[in-house]
C-alpha cells in the first residue's frame, strides 16, 4: 500500500470514533480517585449479577467492559470469552472481543472477531458491522478489503455520508486521486459532517495537484 502517511492518520482519526461505542466519564466531571471508586462499585455489582444469573451472558459482557476500563485486561478477556461460550451466535459479543483486541494492538485477532461479528449479523440490515470490520482491515493495510466493506455500508444505506468520506480516504491511500476527489465531493454534498474541514482541505490539495481537473459531478460508479 502506498501513500499511507498523513492520510492514514486522517482516516483513523475519523474511524476510531466509529468503532468506540462506550461513553466514558469526562475527566472534568469527577476526580480520578472518585471515578475509580465508582468503577470498583460498578464492578462489584456486575460480578454479583453475573453470579446470580449465570444464564445471562450479557451480564458477563457488561462485566468485561468494566474490567477493561480499569485495565484488568486478562480478566476482561476471560469474561467476554465466557459470554461467547454461552451465546456464540451473538454478534455483539464478538464485536466487544474485537474491540478489546484492537485496543491492545492485536489487529490480527481483532479482524477475526470482527469477521465473526459480520458473519453472524443478518445481511443487508446494518452498516455498523461492515464499518467496524473495514476500520480494522484499513489498520492492517488491507485497503481493497476495507473498501469492499465500506461499499457494503452504502449498499445498505446510500445516505450514510461518512462512508463516502472514508472511501475517499482509502482511495487516497491507494493514490487514486480521481476516485478520492469523487468520493470527497459526494461526502461534501451532504449537510454538516464532522470531517467537512478535513475533506475540503484535502480536496483542495488534490485539485491543485491534479494533472486534469475532475468534475464535481463525476460518476463514482463509472470511474475506471
Amino acid at each position: 500500500m502506498r501513500h499511507t502517511g498523513w492520510m492514514l492518520v486522517l482516516f483513523l482519526a475519523g474511524c476510531v470514533t466509529q468503532v468506540e461505542k462506550e461513553t466514558y466519564s469526562s475527566p472534568d466531571a469527577m476526580k480520578p480517585k472518585d471515578e475509580k471508586s465508582i468503577l470498583d462499585s460498578e464492578i462489584e455489582r456486575a460480578e454479583e449479577l453475573a453470579r446470580q444469573y449465570p444464564d445471562r451472558p450479557d451480564y458477563r459482557e457488561h462485566l468485561a467492559k468494566l474490567l477493561f476500563r480499569t485495565e484488568r485486561v486478562d480478566e476482561a478477556f476471560d469474561e467476554i470469552e465466557r459470554a461467547i461460550d454461552k451465546d456464540p451466535k451473538n454478534p455483539r459479543f464478538h464485536y466487544t472481543q474485537g474491540e478489546f483486541y484492537y485496543r491492545i494492538g492485536r489487529y490480527d485477532l481483532a479482524e477475526e472477531s470482527m469477521r465473526k461479528m459480520v458473519e453472524l449479523t443478518p445481511p443487508g440490515r446494518y452498516t455498523g458491522p461492515h464499518q467496524a470490520l473495514g476500520f480494522i482491515l484499513a489498520l492492517r493495510g488491507k485497503t481493497d478489503e476495507a473498501i469492499a466493506e465500506y461499499r457494503k455500508c452504502l449498499a445498505i444505506d446510500e445516505g450514510f455520508a461518512e462512508a463516502y468520506y472514508f472511501l475517499g480516504s482509502l482511495y487516497d491511500m491507494k493514490v487514486e486521486p480521481e476516485r478520492t476527489i469523487a468520493y470527497y465531493e459526494k461526502y461534501l454534498g451532504f449537510e454538516g459532517g464532522r470531517f467537512r474541514k478535513a475533506a475540503e482541505k484535502r480536496l483542495a490539495q488534490l485539485r491543485r495537484s491534479a494533472a486534469a481537473p475532475v468534475p464535481a459531478s463525476a460518476d463514482i460508479e463509472r470511474l475506471p
